[in-house]
This record gives C-alpha cells, sequence and structure tokens, in this order.
C-alpha cells in the first residue's frame, strides 16, 4: 500500500486497496463439509446410488477426452490462456502468457455449485462468455481447515436437482488432458 506510480503529467498515482482481498464480482463460496454426507441418488449421469459417503478429498479426476467434439460450453478447455500443468491438470492463465500457482483451475462440480455460480459470479459482460464460471471456492472440512483455490467451472456433475450438492460422491473434480 506504499507503493507510487509517477504519471508522465507529474501527477502521482496510489493504490487504493492492496489488491489481496478476494475481487469485486468474484463469487468466493463457502461451503462446510457435513461428517457423514451422503449422495442424494439424484445423478442423471452414471453417479452412485443414494447413500454413497461423500468424498472431500480433492484428488479425482476427470479426462478431457470424454467431451469429445469442442462445444461453447467447453470453450474454456480450449482457449489461448489454457495450458496443461505439472500434475497434468488444465488451468487457464490469468496473465496471458505467464504461468502462475494462482491460475485458475478447470474443475467439474456439483450441480449447487454451478447454481450459486449462476446467481453470484462474474457476469457474463465480464469475460465469461463461453467461458464456464470464474468463482474463487473456500471449502472447510469439518475439522476447521479450509481450502482456498481460484477455479473456472467447465461441467457440471448433473443432478435432477438444480440446488444438489450431494448428487455425486466428489464435489470437485479436476480436469485432466
Amino acid at each position: 500500500m506504499t507503493s507510487i506510480l509517477f504519471c508522465k503529467h507529474g501527477g502521482f498515482i496510489y493504490p487504493i486497496t492492496s489488491g489481496q482481498t478476494s475481487q469485486v464480482g468474484i463469487l468466493h463460496l463457502i461451503y462446510v463439509a457435513e461428517e457423514g454426507a451422503v449422495t442424494s441418488g439424484k445423478s442423471n449421469d452414471g453417479g452412485p446410488a443414494a447413500g454413497e459417503l461423500i468424498n472431500y478429498k480433492f484428488t479425482t479426476y476427470e479426462p478431457r477426452w470424454k467431451f469429445g467434439e469442442v462445444t461453447p460450453n467447453y470453450y474454456i478447455l480450449y482457449h489461448k490462456n489454457s495450458y496443461v500443468d505439472d500434475n497434468g491438470l488444465i488451468r487457464i492463465r490469468k496473465t496471458e502468457g505467464i504461468e502462475s500457482k494462482s491460475d485458475y483451475y478447470c474443475v467439474a462440480m456439483s450441480t449447487g455449485f454451478i447454481t450459486a455460480a449462476d446467481e453470484l459470479c462474474t457476469p457474463e459482460p465480464q469475460y465469461n462468455r463461453n467461458f464456464g464460471f470464474k468463482l474463487q471456492i473456500q471449502l472447510e472440512d469439518s475439522k476447521g481447515s479450509e481450502y482456498n483455490m481460484d477455479v473456472i467451472i467447465a461441467d457440471a456433475k448433473s443432478s435432477s436437482d438444480a440446488y444438489d450438492f450431494h448428487a455425486h460422491s466428489n464435489l470437485i473434480e479436476f480436469l485432466l488432458l
């Protein structure tokens, strides 16, 4: 906050905010993991039957080849700023030409997250057209440990209930090349 830029016309430019907080317009969605939470069984894309325990570990992966041909919904996977990181996960650069540990992960998420994103995320005129939803999410487990990540939702884990967080055994799936 003590930085200064000098304008060529003789003025001074000072920061208003530090930039270390959540950006305006980005959804900060907090989801608290419920101990013993189980799947709803409402998945209509081959998910588990009702009663399977929810997995809160961020270790599941969904291969990109599953999507087949390019469609507007998955345009983000083929964007000029997309790349595959050292773990084989599809990421989107926040700054063109520069890769960063804070770049967006491309993920598949439970339908309830998508519903919240549709209502609260960065509006379409601000670069979301055919990009999915850009979010910063914070997941908190039953022990109070927090996990923060910046993501772009590139696929929904389908459910017959549009507000369902528990259609699948994994809330988040990272997309693999």
